[in-house]
């Protein structure tokens, strides 16, 4: 029998207009590529919600030598703590909640109109992350 694992996707797409905005890192999944040119070079597929709208856009960041600009830009929009030529490790969830800004596009593809990432900014004030809050537990609610 076939499994699903259920994703919570809307049916329709929300677009935003071309231009620049603030997104955030809502979801990060580490994954392989299957593309001619990247083919079995690492991935992180972000799920990302622009601020002001709440639309959600799809980035997939792809480590490979073809590909190095597209991730250079995501570290320093997103302020990511680097030194030129130094290694960093991306880990999927250190990643949710960094916040920067991107250029927005409309893209066309297989008859479907999709928002995309044209570039990461690099040029803008940073961002700070979105730090999440854990609820603090009430005593007065616990029974015992």
């Amino acid at each position: 029998m076939p499994t699903y694992t259920y994703q919570g996707r809307d049916a329709i797409p929300e677009m935003i207009e071309p231009g620049d905005y603030i997104v955030k890192v809502v979801e990060a999944e580490a994954g392989i590529s299957n593309g001619n040119k990247t083919r079995g070079s690492d991935t992180l597929k972000l799920k990302l919600r622009e601020e002001e709208s709440g639309a959600v856009i799809y980035e997939t960041l792809i480590f490979h030598e073809s590909c190095d600009f597209k991730i250079d830009c995501f570290i320093r929009s997103t302020g990511i703590e680097a030194k030129e030529g130094k290694s960093i490790t991306l880990d999927p969830p250190d990643l949710i909640g960094l916040r920067g800004w991107v250029a927005v596009k409309v893209e066309e593809y297989n008859d479907r109109t999709n928002n995309r990432i044209a570039v990461w900014l690099t040029d803008r004030d940073k961002v700070a992350r979105e730090v999440l809050k854990v609820a603090e537990e009430d005593d007065d609610d616990i029974p015992f």
